[in-house]
């Protein structure tokens, strides 16, 4: 089926869950042939829409795909978009290693994701390299919101030895299995309240 216009999508399906070897393969074969990801996006029961070229400032992102529900709805800048690649990363780590931490450590399901930003056409800071935002890559998650009204976030968990804090570990640990590159607070201050995670061309986990 070929995308010629900004199509929703809304479909019933479960993902198999892969191994990360097999999540590995599956992406780089999703890259070579986008209609190809875009089909077994389809296949998941996310609902999304495609975008056939995604433009800001001097970026240009194509079959951009614009996420309307994922697992679970996300709370932040209200405009998760990204490759397919990364979208398919994305509901692959939702259900294999964010619902599962949650359920090892905390007392209440997670109901909302707070993510802090995904394409943007932009440097990575204080440098002249285009980040894997601005190639539509990259999601970067400030925290979770559960259903019994808690907040757990990077900024105020990370590093703690209490069941928040060890679920955060748990979410670092499994997205370094699903996503290509992982950057946490032990990288550097200007990550200090997200997790970066993407599926660029560098393998990466700090």
């Amino acid at each position: 089926m070929v995308i010629s216009q900004a199509t929703p999508y809304l479909l019933k399906g479960l993902m198999n869950e892969a191994t990360t070897t097999g999540f590995q393969r599956q992406t780089q074969k999703r890259q070579q042939n986008p209609q190809q990801c875009i089909n077994g996006l389809m296949t998941t029961g996310v609902s999304f829409m495609v975008v056939p070229n995604d433009t800001k400032g001097n970026c240009t992102v194509p079959q951009m795909v614009v996420l309307d529900q994922g697992l679970y709805p996300y709370t932040g800048t209200g405009n998760v978009r990204g490759t397919c690649p990364l979208m398919t990363a994305v509901h692959t780590w939702e259900k294999t290693v964010v619902q599962p931490a949650a359920a090892r450590h905390l007392r209440s399901p997670v109901a909302k994701i707070w993510e802090m930003g995904t394409y943007s056409c932009r440097n990575i800071a204080g440098t002249n390299k285009r980040s894997e935002h601005s190639k539509g890559n990259a999601i970067d998650i400030g925290g979770f919101h559960l259903k019994n009204g808690q907040k757990v976030t990077v900024l105020k968990d990370w590093g703690k030895n209490t069941p928040e804090g060890r679920f955060l570990r748990d979410v670092y640990q499994g997205s370094c299995r699903v996503f290509n590159g992982v950057l946490s607070p032990n990288y550097n201050a200007a990550h200090r309240d997200h997790l970066h995670l993407d599926v660029g061309g560098w393998r990466t986990c700090d």
